[in-house]
């Protein structure tokens, strides 16, 4: 079953890459619908990301939260759902979202990404009517 799985990941994979999005997403649906512990639920962000495309917003949360609960502080998961909100979701979700991810960032010293996210922040603290000094003050309890 595992050869059958990598088989499907691999095709899901090409047909996002060949611009099919519906088909990949109906692929990474199998995969996920079969064996959700598949890559430590991975898929699910594969998933989601096709489901943003596709403009299914609701679905595309379910499954960013799905991939999230493997590993809650795995970057690329937490930043593409960071993203997903920014553009699609809560911005309260999003600026905490973001907050997490400027700690884990800060954490691990990825300086770029680290005032990229701070951008982010600051737009989305804005956003919330929050002051600046407010957001420096959120931002500085992240990255001390």
């Amino acid at each position: 079953m595992d050869t059958l799985l990598v088989e499907l990941e691999t095709e899901g994979l090409n047909r996002l890459n060949q611009g099919d999005i519906e088909q990949a997403a109906n692929i990474f649906a199998k995969i996920v619908s079969k064996l959700p512990d598949y890559e430590h639920g991975m898929c699910f962000y594969d998933l989601a990301g096709c489901l943003e495309d596709l403009g299914n917003f609701e679905k595309a949360e379910e499954n960013y939260l799905a991939a999230i609960k493997y590993d809650p502080d795995d970057l690329i998961r937490l930043g593409g759902y960071a993203s997903f909100l920014y553009l699609h979701g809560d911005p309260k979700k999003a600026f905490d979202a973001h907050l997490h991810l400027l700690f884990l960032e800060s954490e691990r010293g990825q300086t770029e990404d680290v005032e990229n996210t701070t951008l982010a922040v600051k737009a989305l603290g804005k956003r919330l009517g929050l002051s600046e000094n407010e957001v420096e003050r959120k931002i500085n309890e992240q990255v001390s």
